[in-house]
């Protein structure tokens, strides 16, 4: 189990870090999620050492390593850029921390090509120069690296950000049979929502030093505990006020929406042509569409506003500009949230954030 508790970064009068609490569970895939600049890293580098803590406590299976040394914690660290030297072989790579620590020459080569077979590196490449290898065999040599001191925890910073998006796709599936298949706990940063919710047993969204919400990628995506989260995950549909009116004024589906708060709802559950007692329908026109071969997004008005809305490709109708339609939804759909304050550069901790267990 790592542990983090109410733990504060200061980088001199910036506090870019407040009161952070986390629990990570062994073996478990946890995503540090948000924007640059929001803590996610920070907190990460903390976590490894590479950044001292201004205040809070880090333990793992309940043994504090505030402030101990980084290379006393054990903990593998896989970098954005992977930090490999360029001029060593990948088993020179893979080597390198095991021959800083000593270890003689068999036992070396025994964990190198164990390694290496965990990631599905080859003999072949074992012997080539990394800078002969292509992104993605790099990202699979730094992992290896990080792999060879048996830390039970390995931690990631953006390690797909620097690879095409078809490579991204094809590696992170393989992070997670990876993770899976060694038990690992995986400590992962990124930016990428769709690479969290893929990926995460939990994520935990960060907002400005601060953590906004902590949950499965389910309880994320659909019960956002804020407007932020709610906003930050995935596409989504403001409602005006006008159309949650007509909403209330139809009374369907028994919910009564308060004209007090913001109201969403999710592409995916906005429909068209689609009819039943417990969906309220309205008219639209058809302003723009966006094709990505196994669906469409189609961009519709409705009365003074604009609704997005995802179709399945079936080839059986598009929808062309300027058609009208109906769509439907169901109140039940809809997130509502209290309208967030305006903020200032730093906002203080909420109190009552949930830590996870």
């Amino acid at each position: 189990m790592l542990k983090v508790e109410k733990l504060n970064v200061h980088f001199g009068d910036f506090h870019a870090l407040k009161d952070v609490s986390l629990e990570i569970p062994d073996g478990e895939f946890f995503t540090l999620l948000g924007p640059s600049g929001c803590g996610k890293t920070t907190t990460l580098r903390a976590i490894t050492g590479f950044i001292k803590p201004s205040g809070g406590k880090i333990t793992i299976n309940g043994k504090d390593i505030t402030d101990i040394p980084v290379e006393k914690r054990n903990i593998g660290m896989v970098f954005q850029s992977y930090a490999l030297f360029p001029t060593m072989t990948v088993y020179q790579n893979i080597a390198f921390s095991l021959e800083v620590q000593k270890k003689n020459k068999v036992e070396i080569d025994d964990i190198v090509h164990e390694c290496a077979r965990k990631v599905d590196l080859t003999d072949v490449e074992l012997v080539k120069n990394v800078s002969e290898l292509s992104g993605g065999q790099q990202q699979r040599v730094a992992i290896a690296r990080a792999l060879a001191s048996n830390p039970p925890i390995l931690c990631l910073d953006e390690p797909l950000s620097n690879l095409d998006a078809k490579l991204r796709v094809q590696l992170r599936e393989e992070l997670k049979e990876l993770q899976k298949k060694l038990g690992i706990t995986m400590v992962y940063v990124t930016h990428d929502q769709e690479e969290a919710l893929t990926l995460s047993d939990h994520i935990c969204v960060f907002k400005k030093g601060v953590v906004d919400q902590i949950g499965t990628p389910n309880e994320i995506y659909n019960k956002s505990r804020t407007e932020y989260t709610n906003n930050f995950i995935g596409d989504v549909n403001k409602l005006s006020p006008e159309f949650v009116d007509a909403i209330n004024r139809s009374g369907i589906g028994g919910v009564e929406l308060d004209a007090q708060k913001h109201h969403y709802i999710r592409l995916e559950k906005v429909h068209i042509g689609k009819t039943g007692k417990e969906y309220f329908t309205a008219e639209a026109t058809v302003k723009s569409i966006e094709y990505y071969g196994m669906y469409i997004k189609y961009h519709l008005a409705v009365g003074g506003s604009v609704i997005k809305e995802i179709e399945k490709n079936d080839a059986m109708e598009v929808h062309g500009v300027g058609d009208k339609v109906t769509i439907s939804i169901r109140p039940r759909d809809i997130q509502s949230f209290v309208p967030e304050p305006e903020e200032e550069a730093r906002p203080a901790q909420k109190s009552g954030n949930k830590v996870h267990k």
